[in-house]
């Protein structure tokens, strides 16, 4: 069509109708109450959307997490929940931060109610199977991990963490099935293999935890837990020269691990290398640096489980030949040889208690 003839019919259409009927749109009509926020809609605003508000909150709140103003953060994410109350997403995150806040008791109040508001979140599982094994829930928590198999049966995180919350219930047989299951899922964990060898020990089967804290050392030869429980492992096997190469080991990684030190020189002192034992147990501090004898005399006490109800022989001779005078270093040699002969038991936390 000609677009002359067009707009002649569009000129001629406007000059038949009412020109009254034609609001000025370059000033409010008369008698309309005007907001220029809301144009043509009388007296009523607009009003901005609780999920629009929640995230202007939510990103101002990003923003101050990434200046590292992390108080101020945590107003802005609070705000936008209290904007939008039921976003399942800005409780979650809300939650994370309590987390880091150290504040379990509102994370988890956030950490429910996310869960509650997206039940098919693996991550709000997650984060709430966490805090409840966190403050002891312990039921709780394998409820949620066995619900986050349900929606994702081949999650390791959730495989790893029920794993260890079995063992840490004694369950060793649940524990074992976890932790084979991630190993069948990935053949190179390391924290498969480490779990699974520390199951394996509390379970009293050294020769395959053994086998699992090796599998771990070739994925990371310098962890310190895994060398640390290997030569523990070795210690019940009765395999001294393993266990002390093994501390030697873990002292080449970290030289300042006073535990290592203290474990290396009680085994010394099994062999009678008294030298080396004291010099290991100077190191871990096991002796009073600023000692004299009256000191030493004290600490020569029997504080260890002592096999038998009453000290050893060499054990009174020890602290009854104390008084003479000799120098601190010739007294912890001779304490360290009557340990030696007293088949003192040291006292020791179990490294798989947890």
């Amino acid at each position: 069509m000609n677009p002359c003839v067009v707009a002649k019919r569009t000129t001629t259409i406007m000059t038949t109708n009412d020109a009254s009927a034609v609001p000025e749109l370059k000033s409010p009509p008369e008698g309309l109450d005007w907001s220029p926020e809301a144009p043509f809609r009388h007296d009523k605003k607009t009003e901005i959307p609780a999920e629009a508000n929640g995230l202007s909150h939510f990103l101002e709140g990003q923003l101050l997490l990434g200046e590292g103003n992390f108080e101020e953060a945590l107003k802005e994410f609070e705000a936008a929940v209290q904007a939008n109350p039921s976003d399942g997403f800005l409780r979650f995150r809300l939650a994370t931060l309590y987390l880091r806040k150290g504040d379990l008791k509102k994370a988890l109040v956030e950490a429910e109610t996310a869960t509650s508001l997206e039940p098919k979140s693996v991550e709000n599982h997650l984060l709430l199977a966490g805090l409840y094994s966190s403050l002891g829930e312990n039921q709780k928590g394998l409820k949620e991990y066995n619900e986050i198999l349900k929606l994702d049966p081949k999650n390791q995180e959730a495989l790893l963490y029920l794993g260890a919350l079995y063992l840490q219930l004694e369950d060793y047989a649940r524990a074992t099935q976890s932790l084979e299951e991630i190993l069948k899922l990935d053949p190179n964990s390391l924290l498969g293999h480490y779990y699974l060898g520390r199951v394996r020990a509390k379970s009293k089967l050294y020769l395959a935890a053994e086998q699992s804290y090796r599998k771990a050392l070739e994925l990371n030869p310098k962890s310190e837990a895994v060398l640390m429980d290997l030569a523990l492992v070795y210690e019940l096997e009765g395999k001294t020269e393993d266990a002390i190469q093994t501390y030697q080991r873990l002292l080449q990684v970290n030289a300042q691990s006073v535990w290592a030190r203290k474990r290396l020189g009680e085994l010394y002192v099994g062999q009678n290398k008294l030298d080396e034992a004291l010099s290991q147990l100077n190191s871990s501090g096991a002796f009073p640096r600023k000692a004299s004898c009256s000191s030493m005399r004290a600490f020569s006490s029997p504080t260890s489980t002592i096999a038998g109800s009453k000290p050893s022989r060499p054990l009174r001779f020890c602290s009854q030949h104390c008084s003479r005078k000799m120098t601190v270093r010739r007294f912890m040699r001779f304490w360290l040889l009557c340990i030696g002969r007293s088949r003192i038991i040291p006292k020791r936390s179990s490294p798989w208690s947890e």
